[in-house]
Order: structure tokens, then sequence, then C-alpha cells
């Protein structure tokens, strides 16, 4: 129990940690290239 408890807390963190940071970087950086900001720009502009 106390192997579970201290592995499954380090991992959701690490994971926590990890997810956030690429998925900011990972978002801004399709949004642009995918085109799709400019698209939904255009559809409010439009």
């Amino acid at each position: 129990m106390l192997l579970p408890e201290p592995k499954t807390h380090p991992l959701p963190k690490s994971q926590q940690s990890n997810t956030p940071k690429p998925i900011q970087p990972l978002e801004t950086i399709p949004a642009p290239a995918d085109g799709k900001s400019e698209k939904h720009a255009a559809h409010l502009n439009s």
C-alpha cells in the first residue's frame, strides 16, 4: 500500500505537469498553423 501510494502520486503529478505544458504550446502552434484561428476570425468578421 505504501508503494502504490507514492508511485501513483508522482505519476499523476508528472503527467499533469507535462500535460498542461505541451497542451498550451501545442494548441497555440496548431491553431495558427492549421489556420483555425484565421478561419474563426474570418467567420466572426464575416
